[in-house]
């Protein structure tokens, strides 16, 4: 799973509509990718956000060749964090099940995000 281009779409609709106005930094549960083929997606997103240059890295991404989902958040301006038990770099290491959240990441994040799995069957 990651952050394909329904997501991004679905974040330059919410930027355009002003629900993300004032979102300064997020938290993923669970370190996700980034990967979107359709450059003209990404490029909307970024303009959205106000960003006028698009970096080559975000612009040359598939399914096979993704990107940690750092990169997109720090391009559009918004500070990055993650929990999960993977301790991906910049990763905050717990387990959700079982792990108290740190008193420093308390009512922190304007946006928190878990991308879920699609059932197959």
């Amino acid at each position: 799973m990651g952050l394909g281009p329904p997501v991004i779409e679905l974040y330059r609709q919410l930027k355009l509509q002003g629900a993300l106005e004032g979102i300064t930094e997020v938290m993923e549960l669970g370190s996700q990718d980034f990967w979107c083929p359709q450059k003209n997606l990404v490029i909307a997103l970024c303009k959205a956000f106000g960003r006028i240059e698009v970096s080559p890295v975000l612009l040359n991404t598939t399914n096979a060749s993704q990107q940690p989902a750092r990169l997109l958040y720090e391009a559009l301006g918004i500070k990055y964090g993650c929990v999960d038990v993977d301790g991906r770099v910049g990763s905050v290491v717990m387990d959700l099940n079982f792990d108290e959240v740190p008193a420093a990441h308390k009512g922190k994040y304007g946006l928190v995000t878990i991308m879920a799995r699609q059932s197959t069957s």
